[in-house]
């Protein structure tokens, strides 16, 4: 064992620190990162055990991962106390780099105890995703060991994924899975908690009287908004006598510009869903602020090479004889140089189609995209489309604004996307698929065996203000058979609030939220800055669609 494993005597109270998922890119530590790093230093806990992906590295070179590694290294520098290691996906990928992994840290599955707590270390990376019966049998022994009351567990990849892992966790393998989670069942009452990183948000499971918590906003981009766990953060967990306790460190949030808010009155038509394009980010690769007539492309070179924004077309766009695809963008002066945009279409059958990159120098641009070269299958049923920026690899923090989208046709423009909504729409998860529907609205079609409460969110900037309107009015359409519930909530300035479940049945449906319920307080009221809509299946398994067609006000 080359990891300094931190010891406390029996009976003395313990402190120690939980995070995952910094990923180190390049060869300094991210500001966010040094961030939950400076949290820990100042809960003067005994050790710290970081559950995963010090390190993102795309190649197996020896000397990069080193570079890498020194780096994480360096931004653990201000902390008094034992790092413990757990290996991740991003650090242990292949044979050389499990290998180095193993030079710099021993065996990847071991246990310690300190104080009146035992503390077991799992390896998911070996066989990706996985534990094998040698690795399972070492950790029934160590369960029914009578050593210490207070168990902990660590391992990277999720027993039960939430957002952006599903079917890359230890659900690979859900025989595995339940074996794994049966055994921590026998001994629920022994173990105080399960900590895993690898989905980039906080979140606490209580399954079956075990507690899971997913620890991985270390630093690494995140998968979801605050109000879904995506913050970066650490957790401390205490343990005195027969009390064990484990709660939320989060660094400072950096200041949020002011911006006017919208003044919302009865009979607004807030989303009609007509534009026909409900767009998403790739791994939350871009974060958009949209305003009518524009949206601006906020990205990070530090972290992805090639932000994209895809948008459904579903059920599909028949290009006719538009001879091209036009479109504004701004570039601020700060840009980094080498920037450029692509295009692309999909379509059915996995038909795919881009554009040359279109460079991008800081000023205005008026691109004018050729479509030369689609095949007719794709200009017939175009499906999707993506905005893709290469942006340089060592570029940090930069922005673009995108104006209105059009279509070349021999009749003259046709526009495909003007923001005028103001409003973009994401899905919870990929186990959500929003589209257009049909004869118009908004399709979002769902597996509760995946996604157990499906939901979408639009951010509100700038955030509305609701202090002159009685209620939300929601109009949507139901497949047949589907037994459903739903509900709005609101974000404001210090918490979410949830209007209570009403019945969603079959057909077409009207429901109608009142403000004044005693659900909303008069902070969020008065600047809402974020709206979900969320279902919910009256079984714990099953698929449907649900078109939504307005969110108006009354």
């Amino acid at each position: 064992m080359n990891q300094v494993l931190p010891q406390v005597p029996a009976g003395r109270p313990i402190r120690f620190a939980i995070f995952g998922d910094n990923q180190v890119y390049l060869f300094e530590p991210e500001p966010s990162f040094l961030g939950v790093v400076g949290t820990i230093r100042e809960a003067a806990p005994d050790f710290v055990v970081m559950v995963g992906d010090a390190i993102y590295s795309e190649t197996s070179d020896g000397e990069t991962l080193r570079r890498k590694w020194a780096a994480y290294r360096g931004g653990l520098a201000g902390l008094a106390c034992p790092t413990v290691q757990v290996p991740g996906n991003h650090d242990c990928f292949d044979e050389p780099s499990r290998a180095l992994w193993r030079t710099m840290f021993g065996e990847p599955h071991f246990c310690w105890d300190a104080g009146d707590a035992r503390f077991i270390v799992l390896d998911c990376e070996s066989d990706p995703g996985r534990l094998d019966a040698d690795q399972m049998a070492w950790l029934e022994v160590r369960m029914v060991d009578p050593g210490p009351p207070h168990v902990f567990i660590f391992v990277h990849r999720p027993l039960f994924p939430v957002v952006g892992h599903i079917g890359d966790s230890l659900d690979v393998d859900p025989a595995g899975r339940d074996r794994l989670h049966a055994l921590f069942i026998r001994h629920r009452g022994r173990i105080r908690g399960v900590f895993s990183g690898h989905e980039h948000v906080f979140c606490h499971q209580d399954v079956d009287g075990v507690n899971y918590f997913h620890a991985a906003g270390g630093g690494a981009k995140l998968y979801a908004g605050p109000q879904q766990g995506g913050f970066h953060h650490a957790l401390l967990g205490t343990v005195a006598g027969p009390t064990a306790t484990v709660e939320v460190l989060r660094p400072a949030p950096p200041p949020v510009p002011v911006t006017p808010m919208r003044q919302v009155v009865s009979g607004t038509q807030l989303e009609q869903w007509t534009s026909g394009i409900t767009w998403t980010t790739w791994d939350q690769s871009v974060e958009v602020r949209a305003k009518p007539g524009e949206a601006t492309l906020h990205f990070n070179g530090r972290r992805y090479a090639s932000p994209i924004l895809s948008g459904s077309l579903r059920p599909g766009r028949d290009l006719g004889q538009a001879t091209a695809l036009s479109l504004s963008v701004r570039v601020p002066s700060d840009a980094p140089v080498g920037l450029a945009l692509l295009v692309g279409l999909t379509g059915p059958g996995n038909l795919e189609w881009a554009s040359r990159p279109a460079s991008l120098s800081p000023g205005a641009h008026d691109l004018n995209i050729v479509l030369d070269g689609l095949v007719p299958a794709l200009r017939a049923n175009a499906t999707d489309i993506t905005l893709t920026l290469d942006v340089p690899r060592d570029a940090g923090p930069a922005a673009v604004t995108v104006g209105p989208i059009r279509l070349t046709t021999a009749t003259g423009p046709v526009v495909l996307e003007d923001w005028n909504s103001g409003v973009l729409w994401y899905p919870w998860n990929d186990a959500i698929r929003v589209g257009a529907a049909p004869d118009g609205g908004l399709a979002v079609s769902f597996d509760t065996r995946s996604c157990i409460q499906p939901q979408i969110f639009a951010p509100l900037d700038p955030a509305w203000d609701l202090a002159r309107i009685a209620a939300l009015e929601v109009e949507a359409l139901v497949a047949e058979g589907e037994a459903l519930t739903f509900a709005i909530a609101l974000d404001g300035p210090v918490r979410r609030c949830r209007a209570p479940f009403q019945p969603l049945p079959p057909g077409a449906a009207s429901l109608r939220f009142r403000l004044d319920g005693g659900w909303l307080d008069d902070a969020t009221r008065r600047s809402a800055r974020r709206i979900e809509l969320t279902l919910r299946g009256a079984t714990p398994a099953g698929t449907g669609t649900v078109v939504f067609r307005s969110l108006r006000t009354a």
